[in-house]
């Protein structure tokens, strides 16, 4: 506790001394994100090369991923809590974070903080959940008509940050439409939300069991064979956050190979034919590729009552939400998809659809 309110002190101090003598801080961007190499940074930093805006990464790990480093990125990486670390975030003018910044609340008047965070929030977060949200100069939102979200997460009005409304950069690495397939397709990738996490907040949401998955073993046996019959091959990724094990010795669903050192997650995405989640707001992100998304949340009572939503999950998501194995296998069985309600969907979460979302959040935070 003293070291924290020390380090906070003597932030406070360098700032207050920095805007007294009127330095200015140096036209760099330093990014503290979670993970390091997540791909609201890797589009942002994108970017930012283009504008010839140098960068700075403060990460645990000093070696940049292969798929990073294809790309020539003006980035610098340095060690994250590190005496030079402080030193930049002192002297750099622009601050993007995902999920806070230490020295938020003792910035530079010179100096602009702008909060990436790390998915449109349709559970509960901030106040909803007596916390304070980091305070920043911008944030992002995707529509007009769920802006309401992220204004709820504040406590007040005026520790909200200014909403810029393009949506998240990493969307510029999904494919828009669907090209005209408008059939569902037999590869699918599923991306469960964390139950347990294992890393950064520590806590349990809905129903753990023995999988993590929010349901016992028996019913993923069930999905298993389900997939099989239907000759649909599942890749199921889990959240980095997860403690989530699964079984090796299924026929339809395997665990994931992906690896976020040698390509892009949300590049990956693109491979797919149809999304299956639960909470998470991937569902959100991946409406803009157009191609059908599953909400299988077989624990829902549970993890309401646990980690709770914002309003209504199915009312507010616009997608069907499956509560149970045998209701998200009828889904399936259909064979013709909702894409209508899906564009509805779509139109009432994105009112920006161009690839260039990270230039337009650039252009709106350089004007200051």
């Amino acid at each position: 506790m003293f070291s924290r309110t020390f380090s906070l002190f003597v932030s406070k101090s360098i700032s207050r001394l920095l805007d007294i003598l009127r330095i200015q801080p140096k036209k760099r961007a330093l990014f503290t994100c979670f993970p390091d190499f997540e791909d609201q940074t890797f589009s942002m930093i994108l970017e930012l090369t283009k504008q010839s805006v140098p960068v700075v990464l403060l990460s645990d790990s000093l070696e940049m991923p292969v798929h990073w480093k294809k790309e020539n990125l003006l980035i610098k990486i340095i060690k994250r809590n590190s005496a030079i670390s402080f030193f930049y975030a002192k002297t750099s003018k622009y601050i993007f974070h995902t999920h806070g910044f230490i020295f938020s609340e003792s910035t530079s008047h010179k100096q602009i903080v702008i909060s990436l965070w790390h998915g449109i929030p349709l559970k509960k977060i901030g106040k909803e959940l007596g916390n304070e949200m980091p305070r920043s100069k911008f944030g992002l939102v995707s529509s007009v008509s769920t802006s309401f979200l992220m204004k709820r997460a504040y406590s007040t009005p005026k520790k909200m940050p200014l909403l810029l409304n393009y949506g998240l950069p990493r969307l510029d690495l999904l494919e828009n439409g669907n090209q005209g397939n408008r059939e569902t397709g037999t590869r699918f990738i599923w991306m469960p939300t964390y139950r347990n996490s294992v890393i950064g907040e520590i806590r349990d949401d809905g129903l753990v069991g023995d999988l993590g998955l929010g349901m016992p073993i028996s019913q993923l046996s069930k999905l298993d064979e389900y997939f099989f019959s239907r000759g649909i091959s599942v890749e199921i990724l889990l959240h980095p956050m997860s403690g989530a094990t699964i079984p090796t010795e299924l026929s339809a669903i395997h665990v994931s190979n992906f690896d976020r050192n040698s390509e892009s997650l949300y590049r990956h995405l693109n491979n797919f034919d149809a999304l299956i989640t639960d909470y998470s707001s991937v569902s959100i992100d991946f409406l803009v590729t157009g191609k059908p998304i599953y909400i299988l949340a077989p624990d829902f009572e549970l993890y309401e009552k646990t980690r709770g939503f914002f309003e209504d999950f199915e009312t507010l998501l616009g997608i069907r939400v499956s509560k149970n194995i045998d209701d998200f296998i009828a889904e399936l069985d259909k064979g013709i998809y909702d894409f209508q309600r899906l564009e509805k969907a779509l139109n009432k979460w994105h009112d920006y659809k161009k690839n260039d979302r990270a230039r337009k959040i650039w252009e709106s935070v350089s004007k200051i």
